[in-house]
């Protein structure tokens, strides 16, 4: 188990990889292609190291069936993220707003722990290899890892930590604004529509007569007069806050 990828960096690559290709391919489904043949370049290679008897036998050995079970389990949802994205971008589906946000959540869920468990293990590693270690081993003339190879190596993992820090809150992000968006929607939907029937009751009574009015075809009347009302609805409510403040 020593070559073999660790299951968290499994579940971390696939997930990252399926998250941005289902972020692309809402906007351009075509492009989900991409993303699902780097999953499976990737799935091949795994493939491949199985295939051998006895690298399989020490795996199972070492880390058990989980390991196997939960890579598969990883690349099968890091493929299924841009396809669905394709889904929803292509068809425009109104019922895909829930999906999208339950997807887009779990998703990013699961990159911000992931990322965070990587972020104490670097930052772990930093502190012994910069810290204690130059104070424990001072007499055994040790060296800090300061080559340009190390400190570009250190530079490319801190940034690819940072973009899947924001990647993932990008996702939670998208994913609980979108929900409050459905929500305000939907309130500013019932409201408009307690409006619309008041106009509609006050007009029916006050021309219950005039058919010209009153007719399910708006009439000019009705046009000139809706917004009118509706800007006026308010002032009864504020008098009466005015009148309780004064009282």
């Amino acid at each position: 188990m020593d070559k073999e990828p660790p299951l968290w960096f499994i579940y971390l690559a696939s997930f990252a990889t399926g998250a941005v290709g289902m972020l692309v391919a809402r906007r351009r489904p075509i492009l989900s292609a991409l993303f699902v043949t780097v999953i499976l370049l990737g799935a091949f290679a795994l493939y491949l190291e199985w295939s051998d008897p006895f690298v399989r036998e020490s795996i199972v050995k070492e880390a058990g069936i989980t390991y196997l079970g939960g890579s598969v389990a990883a690349l099968l949802a890091g493929i299924g993220l841009p396809l669905f994205g394709a889904l929803a971008g292509s068809k425009k589906l109104r019922q895909s707003g829930p999906a999208w946000c339950w997807a887009s959540g779990v998703s990013g869920g699961v990159l911000l722990g992931l990322t965070l468990f990587m972020c104490s293990g670097y930052v772990e590693s930093l502190y012994y290899d910069y810290i204690f270690y130059p104070r424990v081993k001072a007499q055994d003339h040790y060296i800090m890892p300061l080559r340009w190879q190390d400190i570009t190596a250190e530079s490319l993992i801190a940034c690819a930590l940072v973009a899947l820090l924001l990647l993932s809150a990008y996702l939670l992000r998208s994913a609980f604004r979108r929900q409050e968006k459905n929500e305000n929607l939907v309130s500013s939907f019932h409201e408009k529509a307690g409006e619309c029937q008041v106009f509609s009751f006050i007009v029916s009574k006050l021309f219950k007569n005039v058919p010209f009015i009153t007719s399910f075809k708006m009439s000019p009347f009705c046009i000139l007069v809706r917004p009118l009302f509706l800007s006026l609805c308010p002032i009864p409510v504020l008098l009466e806050e005015f009148r309780a403040r004064v009282s």
